[in-house]
């Protein structure tokens, strides 16, 4: 009588191990939604034991799941009605302010004020400064939202932060991963967001201060600021990008926008150019950042659901000649606004998805990249 087959120890050893592997960064992502910080922190751990591109694998997996579960959502409850802001910026839109600068309605908009856009941002003296609104870019996934704030760079300043670990360099260069002092005080500070990926997940360029702590990879779209203030968004080496006056500049990939119109690349996946993380085509948080053909006009989009092609189109709907895609993924997609409270910063999140759980992050220090906005005019 033939023996059971029986499958050598070594092996089921490895596929408990695998098992445990993906069970680990599923759930690793699963607590991203509720523990963001957290979830985040252990998928970083689970890439260095098994690697970039295993557990990219694995978080595609969750993501697809992820996507199926709001899409049976909203078919079975329909559009919601709630506010996607936090009530704290609903507060901070709705304070005094005067008349000054608007933009006209978007005409990719919708029901719910979608593509309206309505004051946000302002000075002291109640100057409007940025503005906000939102669209659902993706037909195919109504329940995405895409939210998109929009500066006036005639009174608003953009600076860039280097983290205090990201992006790594064996270039030694001062990383407080804070706002100067100058900058740090209400009536100056306006907002803060996210900057883009760790340096293992595409050795995009960067400088700050006019040292280069990573140098730029030709043909990756990349955002300037100059010690003036102005800003330059485009494809290394062409049209003057960086430019020869830049103080500081960013590489996140391949430009998203490009002549007002999507990269027809946003559909080709490469890991080189997109960096080695989730494929284009998935649908999660992401951002980006934007600017006007007549460089007046910076325009900010994060949100959820958002594929790479989604994103690229609510930055073209809002009116960017050219975009560049941030960092992804639950709790690295971050947008703040400052206001005073008793004397102090106060940090509130634009949207309610955010969560607040480590709201306080470009006022504390942080540990990767992000971008700032003051108002015009000397420190």
């Amino acid at each position: 009588m033939p023996s059971t087959f029986r499958r050598p120890h070594w092996a089921r050893l490895a596929w408990a191990m695998v098992l445990v592997v993906i069970f680990l960064a599923l759930g690793s992502h699963a607590a991203m939604n509720v523990w963001p910080r957290a979830g985040a922190r252990g998928a970083e751990i689970l890439r260095r034991i098994v690697g970039q591109r295993a557990v990219a694998g694995i978080e595609m997996l969750a993501l697809r799941v992820e996507d199926e579960i709001h899409r049976a959502s909203y078919a079975a409850r329909g559009p919601g009605h709630a506010s996607i802001w936090s009530h704290a910026e609903t507060e901070l839109a709705s304070a005094g302010r005067e008349p000054g600068w608007m933009l006209s309605p978007l005409p990719a908009g919708g029901a719910g004020g979608a593509g309206v856009w309505e004051p946000y941002l302002q000075a002291p003296g109640g100057r409007v400064v940025a503005l906000r609104t939102f669209l659902h870019p993706d037909p195919g996934r109504p329940y995405a939202v895409a939210a998109i704030v929009a500066f006036d760079l005639t009174a608003a300043r953009l600076h860039f932060v280097l983290g205090s670990d990201e992006p790594r360099s064996p270039v030694h260069v001062s990383r407080p991963g804070r706002i100067p002092a100058a900058d740090f005080r209400p009536g100056r500070l306006l907002a803060a967001f996210n900057g883009g990926f760790k340096t293992e997940h595409g050795h995009f360029g960067t400088m700050v201060a006019r040292t280069v702590v990573l140098p730029p990879r030709p043909g990756m779209g990349t955002v300037a600021i100059d010690a003036a203030g102005g800003v330059r968004l485009g494809t290394w080496g062409v049209a003057d990008i960086p430019g020869s006056a830049a103080v500081a500049w960013r590489q996140n990939g391949p430009l998203i926008v490009q002549d007002g119109r999507v990269n027809p690349h946003t559909l080709v996946y490469d890991p080189a150019d997109w960096g080695v993380t989730v494929h284009h085509a998935a649908a999660t948080w992401r951002s980006a950042l934007g600017i006007s053909a007549d460089r007046a006009i910076l325009f900010y989009v994060a949100g959820t659901s958002l594929t790479l092609s989604a994103l690229a189109q609510a930055a073209v709907d809002a009116g960017a000649a050219s975009a560049l895609q941030l960092d992804i993924n639950n709790y690295w997609v971050h947008f703040d606004a400052f206001s005073a409270q008793g004397g102090r910063l106060k940090a509130s999140p634009l949207l309610a998805a955010m969560r607040a759980e480590e709201d306080s992050r470009y006022l504390t220090g942080f540990g990767r990249d992000f971008f700032y906005l003051t108002l015009a005019g000397p420190g």
